[in-house]
């Protein structure tokens, strides 16, 4: 036990001293060299659980940081003082991640997938190494990002570490802010099927709703192609309305409101592609069936989907030409984006006599309501006959 005190004190001092480039290139190389001999001598399973390893870990997360934070001020000032040395200095730093994602980071995350390793002696090693690939990613090779991300993908996936599922959902949400240019379209794509793929298993709406909320909108805002990205997850949502079952209801209705931000927002898309999402059936039939639902949950979620559908269709201009080519045969439809603006008022007072008789807990007026809603409306908007 005294060993690993004094170790945390050298570890401690030593990262005091990081204050200039010389000491961080030279720690950096020193604890990069250990840890890659340790891992030739006795194999990635040796890092977990070692107190040596988390340490070193440490101090190399500490170094990069200063080489980066020095590379950030050499660009920011257009540094052009002993050029030669600071591009050196700056392809030295780009070899050192790349080095660090490839020999390091990577062979530790691909060796938890594997072994499917279990929350415990992993955790804290698995946080420091995916808090490495944040500060090194952005200036490694383009060969090596495209591997760490593979690895991402494939741990976002791994239903057996879910104890760093969380951390991975974070990460990737970093990576794709930090970044000045787009990521490539493959990339992406990836990334949207694996998306799709967890958001199908809903039983762990917390963790879904973490995808949704915090790593989709990173993904759509950095993207080359938002719109081709938000049709494929508006597709995730039609293949879930199609599956048979109750519970298909208030999936969907989880789905959109946890993607309605990406939805209905003229920053992510065309007006017209988010008018078309507007009439889309399904959410219509969604929002008629949430609200008859029989939990209170999803009753509430499509309330909250039938504010922000009247929200959205006020911010369209009335004159607009992307809403009158998408709205084209569709004027009569209570759907429409025109009908949802001239029936405001109406809806409007629809949505707090709901969420009056929600806060009562009078399932049954609700339920009512919504079934004499429907009955009057079929003759106006077949979308509502269903």
């Amino acid at each position: 036990m005294a060993g690993n005190d004094d170790a945390s004190l050298a570890v401690q001092l030593i990262s005091g001293l990081l204050s200039d480039v010389d000491t961080a290139d030279a720690v950096l190389s020193h604890a990069s060299a250990n840890l890659f001999r340790l891992i030739s001598n006795s194999g990635i399973g040796s890092l977990f659980g070692s107190e040596l390893v988390k340490n070193q870990l440490h101090l190399l997360l500490n170094s990069v940081r200063v080489l980066l934070r020095y590379n950030g001020c050499q660009m920011l000032v257009g540094y052009d003082g002993c050029s030669d040395s600071s591009s050196a200095r700056s392809s030295s730093i780009s070899d050192i991640c790349t080095d660090l994602l490839d020999l390091l980071c990577r062979p530790i995350l691909d060796h938890v997938v594997a072994s499917g390793l279990s929350s415990g002696c992993g955790d804290p090693l698995v946080a420091s190494v995916l808090s490495l690939v944040v500060s090194c990613f952005s200036f490694a090779s383009c060969d090596a990002r495209t591997e760490m991300f593979r690895v991402l993908i494939s741990l976002l996936n791994c239903t057996e570490t879910s104890f760093v599922q969380l951390r991975v959902v974070k990460v990737l949400s970093e990576l794709y802010e930090s970044q000045d240019e787009a990521f490539s379209q493959s990339t992406t794509d990836d990334l949207v099927t694996a998306i799709e793929e967890r958001c199908c298993l809903t039983a762990d709406e917390p963790f879904i709703g973490r995808i949704l909320v915090l790593l989709v909108p990173s993904v759509v805002a950095h993207c080359d192609h938002r719109e081709v990205a938000i049709a494929r997850l508006w597709s995730m949502v039609e293949r879930c309305y199609s599956n048979a079952g109750d519970a298909h209801i208030s999936c969907c209705c989880f789905l959109i409101c946890g993607l309605v931000d990406v939805f209905f927002t003229p920053v992510n898309v065309s007006t017209s592609m988010s008018i078309n999402l507007l009439c889309s059936p399904v959410l219509w039939n969604c929002v008629q069936k949430g609200l008859r639902h029989s939990e209170a949950l999803t009753r509430k979620r499509a309330i909250f989907l039938l504010r922000r559908a009247l929200d959205y269709a006020g911010m369209i201009e009335s004159s607009g030409d992307a809403e009158l080519t998408a709205a084209e045969g569709l004027s009569e439809l209570l759907n429409s984006a025109a009908c949802l603006r001239q029936l405001s008022s109406v809806w409007r007072e629809v949505v707090v006599l709901f969420e009056m008789l929600e806060e009562k807990q009078v399932s049954f007026c609700v339920c009512s309501i919504a079934v004499l809603l429907c009955s009057s409306h079929r003759r106006v908007n077949p979308l509502w006959a269903h």
